[in-house]
């Protein structure tokens, strides 16, 4: 059996993804959308899956809350829900086992019982639908699971580092469906400057980050600075300048003749194109 995690796969958010998700599920713009995401009128018959398949996968956990009706057995299927049976046909095709696919669908299929909807799921599937966005139900071999546009992913990569994922498109889902959806938004092509300039500015400890951009607006060079108050030893930072092949300079704080702090600032420049290098700065 694959050993599963039961920590969730980080996403970040933010203000703009609460004020999003939060509009979708109150403003009245929305209602005709909500209504048709929540409208049961798929029959068991119309999911094209066997009825056997379907109780073998209830009995292990696969299928949406919402679906099962109080007596026992099956209700007519939102479109959430079957959408959801159409991304448990694609997990088993790519061979993952059904304690895997039970897993994720606790994580992304959150039922909403006053609601009577999936509001995670929902909203990612709305946005496939009637926006640019490119969402995914994602899978992690430690047996996470999420659902994210494609941007969130990436973003989510500069936390996380290097991850194998698999990834099942809500566009394609909901095209084996018979349902239209918006052209998907390309993303634009993120350089390294880029993403260092985020990892500096979100993830290192720096006080201050300052760039050069060239004409286009590509990053050609960032200069961070951190500040410690408990200055090192200068043979230490000198094996980490030198490990690093760091170029800046080094500014230590004394009082009393005793050092108090020690200021790291770093350049780093990109060459065209976004590969990065580190030399000195031309003046």
């Amino acid at each position: 059996m694959t050993k599963t995690s039961t920590e969730n796969f980080f996403i970040p958010g933010g203000d703009a993804f609460d004020a999003d998700f939060a509009a979708y599920h109150v403003d009245e713009r929305f209602e005709k959308v909500r209504n048709f995401m929540r409208d049961r009128r798929f029959t068991v018959g119309e999911t094209g899956i066997a009825s056997r398949v379907m109780s073998h996968w209830d009995q292990f956990g696969l299928l949406p809350k919402g679906a099962k009706g109080e007596n026992g057995g099956w209700r007519k299927f939102t479109l959430s829900e079957m959408a959801w049976l159409r991304v448990i046909v694609r997990m088993r095709a790519f061979g993952l086992s059904l304690q895997h696919i039970a897993l994720a669908t606790k994580k992304v299929m959150l039922w909403d019982k006053k609601r009577e909807a999936y509001p995670l799921f929902e909203y990612y599937l709305a946005k496939a639908g009637f926006s640019g966005a490119d969402p995914y139900v994602l899978f992690s071999s430690s047996g996470q699971a999420a659902v994210a546009t494609a941007d969130e992913i990436e973003t989510a990569k500069l936390f996380r580092g290097k991850s194998d994922l698999l990834l099942v498109s809500l566009k394609a889902v909901l095209k084996d469906l018979g349902l239209g959806t918006t052209k998907r938004n390309v993303l634009f092509s993120v350089t390294e400057g880029e993403l260092e300039l985020l990892n500096a500015i979100r993830v290192e400890k720096n006080s201050e980050v300052k760039t050069k951009t060239d004409a286009d607006g590509h990053v050609t060079e960032i200069e961070s600075t951190t500040t410690s108050p408990t200055p090192k030893a200068s043979h230490e930072i000198n094996r980490q300048a030198k490990t690093g092949k760091m170029y800046g300079r080094v500014v230590t704080q004394y009082e009393d003749g005793i050092p108090v702090s020690v200021q790291v600032t770093k350049r780093k420049r990109f060459r065209k194109g976004g590969s990065g290098h580190r030399e000195r700065p031309r003046p």
